[in-house]
């Protein structure tokens, strides 16, 4: 009996301990359930709240139309600066470019360099605009004609082909079309000149004949000698070989005859015009030559002569003593002169005057 009511004590005693036991895992898987259930909450907003700072936010058309005109500004500005770097210079608003000046100044030979600057260059691209803009205000221009016409003029002075004209102006990194530029500017220029400047200049004679009589020195011509002659190289033949021919011709030579014996045998470069040398005075010619044809009278042929090319023979067709010009022969040589010295004057004035009333800016 009493070990009847031990064993109920005791399994009474486990089944207790086994529902408390039952009751702490059931408060514990509760509050693992709870504590699981609240960090899910939790997650769930702190999810929310990131999700929620992630939202774009939304720019409206006048928010793009200020980013846009942003955009703009700048390019223009980055437009502006790089054209400003190559603005030189400025004259009532026109632009002058530095590459314009970089350009004329690289044809400047170099020898001239050292005397003509750049910044000689760029003032006097500064004048040619003032006086290309005045001479637009007054309707002075040239016609194609005009241009044409000046430029053939030029291409016959130059005694060139229009090949090798070409070929010269390649040299200077110029063309037909920058050579029919340059002169369009130049006879603009240069009729506006005449009209401002030059048509206002007036010297009478009596001027004229003052500056003559205060100046004679200045008038007086040397003697001069109009020749011809005949040569005989000496650097593809021995000298002997050399004096022996040109004796030879001298024994034929007459003044009728010396024309055609120079075009037949004179190995100079006058040979094709029967050995004419025009007329020349003194220090023209190597000196053994000159004493030579200065000293043999006029209408008769000299004796052969040794210089540095080889032997000669000269024809000595007339001479002029010199002498005290007439008033008479030199008074157009004087009103020329007289009138560049004015209007050299006159143009510094002009141009002067032209600067005074224009908005020129140099750039930095």
């Amino acid at each position: 009996m009493a070990k009847k009511t031990a064993q109920r004590a005791t399994k009474k005693t486990t089944k207790t301990a086994s529902s408390k036991k039952n009751s702490k895992r059931a408060k514990k898987q509760s509050s693992h359930q709870t504590s699981h259930h609240t960090s899910h909450k939790r997650s769930s907003r702190s999810s929310s709240k990131k999700t929620t700072s992630k939202k774009p936010t939304t720019i409206g058309p006048v928010h793009k139309l200020l980013i846009a005109l942003a955009g703009i500004i700048v390019l223009l500005l980055i437009i502006t600066f790089i054209k400003g770097q190559d603005v030189a210079a400025t004259v009532n608003g026109q632009t002058i470019t530095n590459k314009y000046i970089d350009e004329q100044y690289e044809r400047i030979p170099t020898a001239y360099k050292t005397q003509i600057t750049r910044d000689v260059v760029l003032q006097q691209a500064i004048n040619e605009e003032l006086l290309l803009q005045e001479a637009a205000k007054k309707g002075i221009s040239v016609t194609d004609e005009e241009v044409e016409s000046a430029i053939n003029a030029s291409i016959t002075q130059s005694g060139l082909d229009e090949e090798s004209f070409r070929q010269r102006l390649a040299e200077q990194n110029l063309d037909m079309n920058d050579l029919r530029d340059l002169y369009r500017k130049q006879l603009t220029i240069n009729k506006l000149i005449e009209q401002e400047v030059i048509s206002t200049i007036n010297i009478s004679d009596d001027v004229l004949r003052a500056y003559y009589e205060e100046n004679k020195e200045q008038f007086k011509k040397g003697e001069e000698v109009t020749a011809s002659h005949i040569l005989i190289l000496t650097d593809n033949r021995s000298d002997e070989e050399a004096k022996a021919l040109i004796d030879d011709i001298a024994a034929q030579a007459t003044p009728e005859n010396f024309a055609e014996l120079a075009k037949k045998y004179s190995e100079g470069p006058s040979a094709p015009r029967g050995g004419d040398l025009g007329t020349f005075g003194r220090g023209v010619m190597v000196q053994p030559f000159e004493d030579v044809a200065f000293s043999t009278p006029a209408g008769t042929i000299s004796e052969p002569v040794r210089t540095q090319f080889g032997w000669h023979i000269i024809y000595v067709r007339d001479k002029n003593p010199g002498g005290e010009l007439s008033f008479e022969e030199v008074k157009d040589q004087i009103k020329a002169q007289l009138l560049e010295q004015q209007a050299q004057q006159l143009v510094v004035s002009y141009l002067d005057q032209l600067k005074a009333n224009a908005d020129i800016e140099i750039k930095d």
